[in-house]
């Protein structure tokens, strides 16, 4: 089983990978999607670099698989 952290781009929030995780799901792996900070559930945090980063590691675990 592999881990995958989904990261989205621009004017999008986790929910545009909800299909994909549920696919990988269903093929026995696991999933999550990280909402940087300014959208979907923390859309009325302030986004920088610096946090958009810290969002993205805070989600990581030791082999995952990073996809953005």
């Amino acid at each position: 089983m592999t881990r995958f952290v989904f990261v989205h781009g621009g004017f999008h929030a986790a929910w545009c990978w909800e299909r994909t995780i549920a696919e990988l799901e269903r093929l026995g792996h696991e999933a999550v999607a990280v909402d940087l900070p300014g959208h979907g559930a923390r859309v009325d945090e302030e986004s920088t670099l610096a946090n958009r980063r810290d969002a993205i590691v805070s989600a990581l675990q030791p082999g995952d698989v990073l996809v953005g």
